[in-house]
């Protein structure tokens, strides 16, 4: 990993449903690719994911889409909770998703001034789901965008929030698929985003350099490619396993 880039890998424990021995297989995966470890938590309130993150020595949480103040404050409050030692919780990278116009609202209002004193701006990075925001304006199946096709809807949205927010210390960052055309129509605007993930992985960095950025990309792409190779086995597993009960259960049942 370059000195330049911190790395994260997106553990999305809601999303795969991970058995134990799968989760001491990603950490070792991280640990060997030198990426940082982010847990998934199911919501703002979720007290037992956020333990549940501690329990696995998480360097980073990914909360998902946050829309107000209240749902912000409450995630702190939930994070005080399972992070009784404030020098714990103040170690931690925080990754907001802003996936809505209400999470948009909230991103370009001063969201500095309902931090508790033991959280750094520097440590939040707000990642905007293009997608997500799409989704809910144009009412766009997920499956159907390519955001580069966006860009006049997708561009001054991200311009807003990243000049709100430039002199706060909070980052900004980009969700979904991202191709050097768009860093370099990013670049042009005059966008200023520290921050890029796709699928598994994130990256965050001082400054957007597109050759060395576009480079970063690729390699966590390969590096992606190799992970999730090698977790399909085991989905199949479960997938076929799961399929051949209910199969045995409708023949039974009938």
């Amino acid at each position: 990993m370059q000195e330049e880039f911190k790395c994260y890998l997106h553990a999305s424990e809601h999303i795969f449903c991970y058995e134990v021995n799968e989760v001491h297989y990603l950490k070792r995966f991280a640990e060997e690719n030198q990426l940082i470890w982010c847990s998934l938590i199911g919501g703002c309130g979720s007290i037992k994911d956020i333990q549940g993150a501690k329990l696995v020595n998480a360097s980073a949480i990914e909360v998902p889409l946050i829309e107000s103040f209240f749902a912000l404050n409450k995630f702190f409050q939930s994070l005080e909770i399972g992070y009784p030692s404030r020098l714990d919780s103040s170690k931690l990278d925080l990754f907001i998703n802003i996936g809505s116009k209400a999470g948009i609202d909230l991103a370009t209002s001063n969201i500095t001034t309902m931090l508790p004193d033991w959280v750094n701006p520097k440590s939040i990075t707000l990642m905007i789901d293009r997608e997500s925001i799409l989704n809910e304006i144009l009412k766009v199946n997920k499956k159907d965008i390519e955001l580069i096709n966006y860009k006049k809807i997708l561009l001054p949205i991200l311009n807003k929030i990243s000049k709100f927010n430039i002199k706060s210390g909070i980052n900004i960052g980009i969700r979904g698929e991202t191709t050097p055309e768009t860093l370099k129509k990013i670049m042009e605007e005059g966008i200023k985003i520290n921050a890029i993930q796709n699928g598994l992985l994130s990256m965050r960095f001082d400054q957007l350099e597109h050759q060395k950025v576009v480079a970063q990309l690729k390699k966590q792409k390969a590096i992606q490619m190799t992970l999730i190779e090698s977790l399909i086995p085991a989905i199949r597993k479960k997938s076929e396993y799961t399929l051949r009960q209910l199969t045995n259960l409708t023949k039974y049942l009938n």
